[in-house]
């Protein structure tokens, strides 16, 4: 239903709850997973050993420090423990795994569970027939370290999610067999790792983009490699007109000091964009509608693939999606509402709707809003991932998060909680004394003439619905149908890119809230101790590009993923709606920050 911490804006899409249906067998006695030449250079890896997750207490040993800690054992240990199929870490034993992932992106959450505060390891053999430099490129849930042949030759600590290439390793590759070993950290929830050995021309391809990224030193490793310094990327940039796009003046200077032509044509913002978007969705996996505005000006908007493979219907931008943790942003919106009509507190507890909550007196609304609460994140439940039809009553779900208990003291820090806009949304009916169906309809959808927007009713026959997918055995078969009891007011809406344009309209220009409401909306909240949450308001996570206050958020749910973004001060929107799971884009960096990018150019 969401992506993972929503700073992580680098994300996305992530992360973060795949379903990619990793084939698992028992732990090795041998190295067995190994991949020659013709295999490793320009395919993903999906055949690894992997070891069994490594958790450690948050409260004691920090994420940062866990990642700066060090190795439990040495790589000479760690390789030589692929042998006997175990090594004991902090007197726990952990197995290994060979794995086989059907997608290139291996989803560890799947594989070796959604945990919290914890790192695994994968091993790998690369043999070659010729020695020489190669790059490895490869995307991580959440830090991410790479010994080759016991040498640590990379290391990236970034809260993000799994997006492919987003790092770039020049390794200098012995003839014959080489080790790769791949340390992967996860603070929270979903994780997984992509990686491949590029080809030639697929760096040629890349470098444009990976040369702004790239520190210096490795940088000029590949350019040593014979790379031109004007090549262009696949939408048609040198690097330095990505570093010039990205307002990056010094890595810019630096090019220009090195050989970069800063006469070379740059093509049109709105081909750009198109481009952009249309390699990062394969139609033969997936579908989109997409949306994008600058200052008022729409720049591209259209469809990509099948809403429904049975009868191949071409996706628009009116297909109806399931819009997942969208739906949030709908449910703060509706709590205002009620804040406004003086019905409702931001400071009233819990407890004073439903009295025999746990608890209830510590938690409040404005907490539930901002993530703050404490309440376990109710898709933890197996049900949520093993069966994802299931049908909930209200007591039902209720009895499932007060079993759930909390994960902090309520206030003390950020904690994404399904559960607590779950809440939520049984506040807003027994206040309203309406369904949330019926409050959403008649407070927003229908005053703003949204009419393909609603909450998600499973059994309907609705025209113009795009089907979820997911990945079985190689192939893109329908995802499951979830029931959205589970998700309700966390997630159980659907809309088109044209009702979300009307949304964004209407709530960023003053017609659905007053100011001073809109305004702790899309505001940081306080925390215990005068502390004060930075990244996150009411139903939107907070960012900046470029000096410029970000407002957006991801929607993740069985067969579907989506953002949704704005930029007031740019007049910045985009919208993008798939059917399909988190991970089956090939984006190569955020989709949202960089069509912004691109569109303020020309």
């Amino acid at each position: 239903m969401t992506n993972k911490l929503l700073q992580r804006y680098a994300l996305l899409i992530s992360v973060s709850l795949v379903l990619l249906g990793a084939c698992v067998s028992k732990p090795s006695s041998t190295i067995t997973v190994t991949s020659g030449e013709k295999n490793a250079i320009g395919n993903a890896m999906t055949d690894w050993l992997v070891l069994d997750a490594v958790q450690w207490q948050g409260e004691q040993l920090t994420f940062e420090s866990a990642f700066n800690k060090g190795l439990p054992l040495s790589t000479k240990e760690l390789w030589q423990s692929l042998q006997l199929g175990s090594i004991t870490i902090d007197g726990n034993v952990h197995n290994w795994r060979n794995i086989s992932s059907p997608s290139p992106i291996i989803d560890l959450g799947a594989i070796l569970g959604r945990k919290n505060n914890a790192y695994s390891f994968l091993a790998s053999s690369i043999d070659v027939l010729e020695a020489g430099e190669r790059v490895l490129a490869l995307g991580s849930d959440d830090a991410v370290k790479v010994w080759l042949n016991g040498e640590l030759v990379h290391e990236n600590l970034a809260l993000r999610g799994v997006i492919p290439d987003q790092d770039w390793v020049p390794l200098a590759l012995q003839a014959g067999k080489n080790k790769l070993l791949v340390q992967v950290f996860n603070a929270s929830m979903g994780w997984g790792i992509t990686a491949r050995i590029l080809t030639k021309q697929q760096v040629k391809d890349g470098f444009a983009d990976a040369a702004v990224q790239l520190p210096l030193d490795k940088l000029q490793l590949i350019l040593a490699s014979g790379v031109d310094i004007n090549q262009k990327n696949t939408l048609g940039l040198t690097a330095f007109h990505v570093a010039t796009q990205k307002n990056n003046k010094v890595r810019a200077q630096w090019l220009l000091a090195n050989g970069s032509n800063a006469n070379i044509t740059m093509p049109a913002s709105e081909q750009l964009v198109q481009n952009f978007i249309k390699n990062g969705i394969s139609t033969d996996l997936a579908g989109a509608s997409y949306l994008v505005i600058n200052n008022g000006k729409v720049i591209t908007k259209g469809g990509l693939g099948f809403a429904d493979l049975a009868n191949s219907q071409p996706i628009t931008t009116s297909t109806k999606f399931r819009i997942g943790s969208l739906t949030k942003q709908f449910t703060a919106a509706a709590i205002l509402k009620l804040v406004e009509a003086g019905q409702v507190s931001l400071d009233d507890q819990v407890n004073q709707y439903l009295p025999d909550f746990p608890k209830g007196e510590n938690v409040t609304i404005r907490q539930l809003l901002n993530h703050t609460s404490g309440i376990a994140n109710n898709t933890q439940n197996p049900d949520f991932w093993d069966q994802p039809e299931k049908y909930y009553t209200r007591e039902d779900m209720l009895s499932l998060i007060e079993s759930l208990g909390f994960d902090f003291e309520s206030g003390e820090r950020f904690g994404y909680s399904n559960s607590g806009y779950y809440i939520l949304g049984v506040i807003i009916e027994e206040v309203s004394e309406q369904s949330l169906a019926t409050f959403f309809k008649q407070t927003f959808f229908k005053p703003l003439k949204m009419y393909h927007s609603g909450i998600y009713q499973n059994g309907y026959n609705y025209q113009n619905e795009a089907i979820g997918r997911r990945l079985e055995d190689g192939k893109m078969v329908a995802a499951a149908d979830t029931n959205m009891s589970q998700p309700a007011a966390a997630g159980a809406m659907y809309s088109t890119v044209e009702d979300l344009y009307i949304w964004n309209q209407a709530l960023h220009n003053g017609q659905v809230l007053p100011l001073n409401l809109y305004q702790q909306m899309t505001s940081p909240g306080p925390l215990n101790h005068g502390n004060t949450l930075n990244h996150y308001g009411f139903g939107i996570g907070l960012n900046h590009f470029q000096g410029h206050q970000t407002l957006a958020h991801s929607g993740s749910i069985h067969g579907f993923s989506n953002y949704m973004g704005v930029i007031p001060d740019l007049g910045y929107q985009y919208i993008l709606l798939t059917n399909m799971m988190t991970g089956h884009t090939t984006f190569t960096e955020m989709p949202f920050t960089r069509v912004a990018e691109l569109t303020q150019i020309n």
